[in-house]
């Protein structure tokens, strides 16, 4: 099964946040699978930035998202 945003079973939905951490701009981006009806976390994922890198949105909430599906369909690793 490929862990994207598509598979995202009914009942759930899917909220993102980009943040920095510390002072070096190292960025983050998180994403929390809540339900919908009550809006409870049921599952989250993360996505770190190295320093080097140059920071992208759109990989950041592949990667967060794929893990934050990952942990609901599969368990915390």
């Amino acid at each position: 099964m490929r862990f994207k945003a598509e598979n995202l079973p009914a009942g759930l939905k899917l909220k993102w946040r980009h943040h920095r951490t510390g002072g070096r701009s190292q960025w983050v981006t998180t994403a929390v699978i809540v339900e919908e009806s009550t809006g409870l976390p049921v599952s989250a994922g993360a996505a770190v930035c190295a320093r080097q890198d140059q920071p992208s949105r759109r990989i950041g909430r592949e990667i967060a998202c794929g893990r934050a599906l990952k942990n609901y369909f599969q368990g915390p690793t």
